[in-house]
């Protein structure tokens, strides 16, 4: 499956960012608002990119900046408007 998704992703130009294994970020939308649930599945912590800055963490209810800064087997639901 590896091998078959870099083909995929050098074919449409797309540069992974392998450094970020361990965290699965994903995407939904609704009628009113987009939420991506970001989850950290590793026992270390990780840093990530903030898909959508400015987002509010609905479990915590801040509001996010650019970096996002994740514990071991933290999870996040942002919630932004669309």
């Amino acid at each position: 499956m590896d091998f078959f998704m870099k083909d995929i992703l050098q074919q449409a130009q797309i540069t992974p960012d392998e450094t970020k294994t361990g965290v699965e970020v994903v995407t939904r939308t609704g009628k009113t608002a987009r939420y991506t649930f970001v989850i950290n599945t590793d026992s270390q912590p990780r840093q990530i990119n903030n898909p959508y800055p400015n987002s509010k963490d609905l479990l915590t209810q801040t509001m996010t900046t650019k970096e996002i800064d994740l514990k071991p087997y933290d999870v996040l639901i942002l919630e932004n408007g669309l």
